[in-house]
Order: C-alpha cells, then structure tokens, then sequence
C-alpha cells in the first residue's frame, strides 16, 4: 500500500504548485506540507508526474476561479484518520472551495481502525474497553508473525484468519455498541462533517464526486459481511434510502513491527451525490 501514499501526496502536490503557478498562494504550514511531499514527487516516474500534471491542469479549469491574488489554498494536515474533515486542499476566498484528492481509488476515507475511539467520541469507559482488545489483537498478530520482517510474507489466508478477521469483528462489535451520538460522530467521520467536492483521477478520466448536499444525521446501523468478508454497513436515514458503506481492511506499511499498522478503506456505495466526468483527451 506504500504506492497510495506515495501517489497521494505527489497529487496534492502537484495541483498545490499549479495553484502556485497560477499565482494563488498557500499559507505558511501548508508551504511547509507541500515541500516535504517533494521527495515522494521525485520518485515518481516521469509518465505518471506528466498525468498528475494533467489531472491538476483540468482541475484548476474546473474550478474556475477568479481574482486569484485574494484567494487563498491551505493543504490539510494528515490527522491519521481522525478527523471528520476529508479535504485535503482548501481554497478559500469569496467562496470556500473544499477537494479530497484520490488517486484511482474511489473511498471516502482511509483511517485506522485504532483511532475508533475518537471516530465514534467514544465514552471514556467504552473508549477503554475498545482500545484494551484492539491492543490484545496486535500484540498477539506481533507474536504470531515477529519471525517475519515482511507483511507480504503471511499468506493471504493467514492474514484473513489471524488478522483481519479479528479487527472486522471487534469493529461490528463495538458499532452495534452505539449509541446515537456516538452512531452520528461516526457517520459524520466517514462522510464528512463539512460539504466538499471528491476529485478522482483515473488512466482515462477525472471524475468529480458533488458532496456538498448536507446528509442528515442516520437514525441506525446494521452490520454485515460481503462474499470478500469485508464490512458492510448500512446506515438507515429518515425518509430516503439507507446509505450504504464497505470498510475494507489492509496493511498500512510494509513492515512487521510490534504497533502493526493497519488502515480501513472506506467505500461509499450509495450514489447520493452528483458526478461529472472530465475526459483527459479533450
């Protein structure tokens, strides 16, 4: 999953020196964010740099923005998967203009499901119960696996077994646990708390995702399993369909270390929000 990150960030950089080209400034801590993704822009090759290129040249004629001397872009911070915020570029001015930016990857939000306890503002005493069993989970993932140095050296059966398994059912657990302020928080985290616009880039496309429409807050969750056991949530809203979520769970790094990282994807399949396309060739 390196390659994810990797190419996130060389996007966001990518459109933030666009920006910077057209003569729209960013603040000074989002200066700072965007000079230290220089290196994971190096390492790019340069047909994939020359599509990012590309994808923020459309991007900034989609946005369509004028007097660009008082606008302004700040680069949001990685919260590690705990914020209810999921722009990562803000521009701001008459009008604030929010982007999340992905790479070929069509989730809402990629986080950990260590920081559940702050996703959902967990009370103090469930916060505690949940992090006590997550942290019995990795500590017995480490002990299994500490002989290895690689996470692609357990076998995919293995990984499901002895590692993602045991985190989808703590995680179905706890949300049937609840209760609805702690259901809203959650919601609220996975599909933002503000309205902002999703920019996909894709081989032949650009596909905008409209997701200002504020959702109102679900009045229940029920849990399940699609045929890749992944989780499956559908969050019941008051008179319109339910919206329906798929949490996906992978390796965050590489590496086996003893704070094994892994991350959700989390996967909106509800369309409720307009799309446009954007073709490349044009």
């Amino acid at each position: 999953m390196a390659n994810c990150s990797i190419y996130g960030k060389s996007l966001e950089f990518a459109l933030c020196k666009k920006f910077m080209d057209h003569g729209i400034q960013l603040d000074s801590n989002s200066y700072k964010r965007y000079e230290s993704y220089q290196d994971k822009w190096n390492k790019l090759a340069e047909t994939k740099q020359k599509d990012f290129e590309l994808f923020s040249d459309k991007i900034i004629i989609w946005c369509k923005l004028q007097d660009h001397k008082n606008l302004n872009i700040s680069l949001a911070p990685d919260c590690d998967g705990k914020s209810a915020s999921v722009a990562d570029i803000i521009i701001k001015g008459s009008k604030t203009l929010r982007l999340s930016i992905k790479n070929n990857k069509d989730y809402a939000k990629s986080h950990r499901p260590s920081g559940f306890p702050l996703q959902a503002n967990l009370n103090k005493e469930l916060s505690g119960e949940y992090k006590n069993c997550y942290n019995a989970i990795i500590e017995l993932i480490y002990e299994k696996y500490k002989h290895l140095s690689k996470f692609n050296q357990i076998t995919t059966p293995m990984k499901k077994e002895f590692i993602y398994d045991p985190v989808y059912d703590l995680t179905e657990q706890f949300l049937k646990k609840l209760n609805s302020t702690e259901l809203h928080s959650y919601f609220e985290f996975l599909v933002g708390s503000t309205g902002f616009y999703q920019c996909l880039n894709t081989p032949k496309n650009i596909v905008i995702h409209d997701r200002t429409e504020k959702i109102p807050k679900p009045t229940g969750i029920s849990c399940s399993r699609n045929k890749n056991g992944h989780i499956v949530l559908d969050f019941q809203i008051e008179d319109r369909n339910p919206i329906q979520i798929t949490m996906r769970i992978h390796s965050a790094s590489s590496k086996i270390t003893k704070n094994i990282s892994l991350k959700f994807d989390a996967i909106i399949n509800t369309p409720f929000y307009k799309k446009q396309i954007i073709s490349k060739s044009d």
